[in-house]
């Protein structure tokens, strides 16, 4: 039992005011962050970037009888009864050319369940696969189909594979929660594209979403699509988006040289769920593999793989902190980029390597050479210098798409990173907050006794049987 002592007391009573003064300064932008954040979103969409025109809706259809009501605001509205799976196939016209990103905006509407953005029947909806082509309207035998290279939403379900990232394949098993049962708001998903797009003479959008998930009726109601320009300089500030991790093994060598040698075949090419492996090894889920944290793998001797996907809509470097117990090799590609034979316990940051990225799909595959006792990995990627965080990327939607929500966590990821105010009262809340931990391990402990009523029966134990009491003792 903590036995408090007065003069404790008063040094955490002290420290208590501290910290609650340091979170409601902390809670209250000042108004120099004001007029800074108006700077940095001026500057975000400066030279055309990121100005959206909304596409005009001409039509929709569903594979399975859905029909659509195009209203006012220029968003597509699902009628009809949810099939369990569906595929719509929405056109729509624009006018701007050079275009380089797809917003795909998903809308509440009162006739959803719950108000939400889902036709579930808890209001949630999962995506499965997005594709887009342009159409010129003058001259429908001009096309241009699109390759997507990289995608972002604002939220991706936490409880399973659901990133964005999922959309950009052909379906496979993976796809995109929205996790609306669970976080209010409206969605928005950002696709950017390999080449920009739009003919001059005006264009049509054929975009196509598909929920073949086994959650039925799990599919978007109501939904409104922009085009934006963004320069290879404002997609190079764009974060990388990954997938989950994966993980294949352990393969079980005769020798560590050999597990280092052989290459068992999740090395070379993309992570593919139907691909079949030495000793009856497939690629998995791996929900334990968290960033910036030393994670166990199999015991003994034997190479495991521990593999994820990296889309980027321009070439860039990537930095990358390592860990493993024992060895590591970092294939990029199929191809070998980082070797490291050695023996030791898995930690932080004992590997530091940089990578080649090209545009769109990367993939990255560590395989992890154990020679003995627990295996581990540990990866914890270094953002580049100017790339933007996840949250900020908010600030570059339509102005009309920022609901109170919305601009509170784009505010909120913008002071983290950029307002001088904001980290230096996070820096000193983290260490007022150091001081009151530390004076909490100064309270004494005492133990505290009480006899009991009635005394336990005590017995002498029947030598070499702990658990067989000798009741005549």
């Amino acid at each position: 039992l903590q036995v408090m002592t007065d003069d404790i007391a008063e040094q955490v009573t002290v420290l208590d005011e501290k910290i609650a003064r340091l979170q409601e300064q902390r809670a209250t932008p000042n108004p120099e962050e004001a007029s800074e954040l108006a700077a940095f979103t001026d500057r975000l969409h400066a030279n055309g970037n990121w100005n959206w025109e909304t596409a005009k809706p001409i039509e929709g259809s569903g594979r399975n009888g859905v029909t659509f009501n195009l209203l006012e605001d220029h968003s597509v509205l699902a009628q009809g009864e949810a099939p369990a799976n569906d595929e719509y196939t929405i056109r729509l016209a624009f006018d701007t050319t050079d275009n380089r990103a797809i917003l795909l905006e998903s809308l509440r509407d009162p006739s959803h369940p719950h108000g939400r953005v889902g036709r579930a029947g808890n209001g949630n909806a999962i995506l499965t696969e997005f594709t887009a082509e342009v159409v010129s309207r003058e001259d429908p035998t001009q096309r241009q189909p699109i390759t997507l290279t990289w995608a972002w939403a604002d939220v991706e379900q936490n409880n399973g594979d659901f990133q964005i990232v999922n959309t950009l394949r052909e379906s496979d098993s993976r796809m995109w929660a929205v996790q609306s049962h669970d976080v209010p708001g409206d969605r928005h998903a950002v696709f950017t594209t390999s080449a920009p797009f739009g003919f001059e003479s005006g264009s049509e959008l054929i975009v196509k979403l598909r929920f073949d998930s086994p959650y039925a009726q799990h599919h978007l109601g109501r939904v409104r699509l922009h085009v934006a320009n963004a320069d290879d300089a404002a997609l190079a500030r764009v974060p990388p988006a990954t997938s989950s991790w994966y993980i294949a093994g352990p393969f079980r060598p005769a020798d560590a040289a050999t597990a280092y040698t052989t290459r068992y075949g999740p090395e070379d090419g993309p992570i593919d769920f139907s691909a079949a492996f030495p000793e009856e090894q497939k690629w998995r889920h791996g929900p334990g593999v968290k960033e910036a944290t030393p994670v166990s793998l199999a015991t003994g001797l034997g190479a495991e793989y521990v593999a994820r996907e990296i889309f980027v809509p321009t070439a860039r470097t990537m930095s990358l902190s390592l860990g493993s117990d024992d060895g590591v090799q970092v294939y990029l590609n199929d191809e070998l980029a980082f070797e490291r034979k050695i023996n030791r316990a898995v930690a932080p940051d004992q590997e530091s390597i940089t990578l080649n990225l090209k545009a769109g799909l990367n993939t990255l595959v560590c395989k992890v050479i154990n020679t003995g006792g627990a295996g581990g990995f540990y990866h914890r990627e270094i953002p580049r210098e100017g790339e933007l965080p996840h949250d900020t990327l908010l600030l570059a939607l339509p102005e009309a798409t920022h609901d109170a929500l919305t601009q509170d966590r784009a505010v909120v990821a913008w002071r983290g990173k950029f307002s001088p105010h904001f980290v230096a009262i996070n820096e000193q809340l983290k260490n007022v907050e150091a001081e009151r931990k530390a004076a909490q391990t100064n309270i004494p402990i005492t133990m505290v006794m009480q006899e009991r009523a009635m005394p336990r029966e005590t017995f002498v134990m029947t030598r070499g049987q702990y658990d067989q009491p000798d009741k005549n003792q």
